[in-house]
């Protein structure tokens, strides 16, 4: 897997969203420890890449934003 960003940080730290290269989704990973725990790879279902990751309070939703579609993951 290649990063190919953006990167989005929870706003308490504890999450980070990496957009990976082509169609390949989103990573989501544990940010609060020492190093970075992959948590689990959301993958959008669509032929694009995603082009924004937002994190929404609660941590419990991650958005990603299509060339041509806005995709909701929970």
């Amino acid at each position: 897997m290649e990063i190919a960003g953006p990167l989005h940080l929870s706003s308490d730290g504890r999450f980070l969203a990496v957009v990976l290269k082509g169609a390949a989704g989103v990573l989501l990973c544990d940010a609060g420890g020492a190093s970075l725990q992959p948590l689990a790879r959301l993958a959008a279902g669509q032929a694009e890449p995603p082009s924004g990751v937002t994190i929404l309070p609660g941590h419990r939703i991650i958005a990603c934003s299509l060339a041509n579609k806005t995709a909701s993951m929970v």
